[in-house]
């Protein structure tokens, strides 16, 4: 009897939804997948697309969700077949920035649906933590926290984000003070939180915004401060910007980063005048971040990460209309301070 590949996955959120996706339609011979989730809700949403952000907006508009690349209306043409499932408050459009929630319904009906549609292979979901991998003889080997040992011919890491690292301080005790979260996506992290307590966010990215909107909702009274090293929030979306086509020749990465920058101000400049505005510029470098990276040298990294960084963050990931709308209000009140520095000591 022939010997099946054995494929194990660990983690099933965004990226290992995708890699059993892609393995269930790519294989031409049957394999046994295994899948590692220590947290069943997790299945197929990951920490990012739970059931219980009914508001929270997606980053990036309908168009740009789709789970297939030769598809990019996928998940708008989903939205619309399930339009009832997912009770739509309003006509969605392909630049429409809908809730997150609704794209980890899509992900896991995409899940389930190729899981059935393939029933040559089998895939099976272990509710366990991985705590150790090693290699024995040809294979590798998963320790789980159950005690329990599985064998694998080949093995997907779709770990997600790491969390975020600690501040350094002369004194690191801090980490082990009750009101310190380390974990800004623990599940029911703000039911922990009094309504009239004082807080501080350190960093004024994404989650933050996530987390401030979850607060206002929720009501909340107390101060609270966002401290980061520029003091900005992220830029906003413009949900009815024309689409505007900005091309790259391989060439542009190949100059340094003074070159780069002297062509986004020039490509700004051309995108204004066809009625859009830096966002199409930035957008248009997504998919060669990687290149440019790798050519960028030591020297350029550095200033980059030194100078740039920051700005580049705050332009590229980019809050909704809808959000920025919310916490303008928040930021206008005597309630919420955005500061910007940095912590010398906790």
């Amino acid at each position: 009897m022939p010997r099946f590949p054995e494929i194990g996955i660990i983690g099933c959120g965004l990226s290992g939804s995708l890699a059993v996706i892609n393995l269930l339609q790519s294989a031409t011979k049957p394999l046994h997948i295994t899948v590692f989730e220590k947290d069943p809700k997790r299945t197929g949403r990951g920490i990012a697309y739970p059931n219980d952000y009914t508001y929270q907006p997606l980053n990036v508009s309908v168009e740009g969700m789709s789970l297939y690349e030769d598809r990019p209306l996928h998940f708008y043409n989903w939205l619309h077949r399930h339009e009832a499932t997912v009770n739509l408050p309003y006509d969605v459009t392909p630049q429409s920035f809908v809730s997150r929630h609704w794209f980890g319904d899509y992900l896991t009906f995409e899940l389930y649906r190729c899981i059935e549609k393939y029933p040559q292979h089998s895939v099976t979901f272990v509710h366990e933590e991985v705590i150790r991998l090693r290699r024995r003889y040809s294979k590798l080997e998963a320790a789980t926290s159950e005690n329990k040992r599985y064998r694998f011919d080949k093995m997907v890491l779709a770990l997600g984000n790491f969390l975020p690292a600690t501040v350094p301080s002369a004194d690191m005790n801090y980490v082990n003070h009750p009101r310190y979260e380390a974990n800004p996506w623990r599940e029911g992290l703000l039911d922990d939180v009094s309504k009239d307590e004082k807080i501080l966010f350190l960093g004024a990215g994404l989650t933050t915004v996530d987390l401030l909107v979850n607060l206002k909702l929720a009501e909340h009274s107390g101060k609270i401060y966002v401290l980061s090293r520029n003091g900005r929030l992220p830029s906003t979306h413009i949900d009815s910007q024309a689409p505007i086509i900005v091309t790259w020749n391989s060439s542009d990465f190949e100059q340094g980063l003074l070159h780069l920058l002297k062509l986004l101000r020039q490509k700004t400049k051309e995108a204004s005048h066809q009625g859009g505005d830096w966002r199409a510029v930035i957008d248009s470098l997504r998919p060669h971040t990687p290149r440019i990276w790798r050519l960028l040298s030591y020297r350029d990294k550095k200033t980059f990460l030194a100078r740039l960084r920051v700005f580049w963050e705050t332009h590229r990931h980019r809050m909704t209309q809808a959000s920025h709308d919310y916490l303008k209000h928040t930021f206008n009140g005597m309630d919420t301070a955005l500061l910007a520095g940095k912590v010398t000591n906790i």
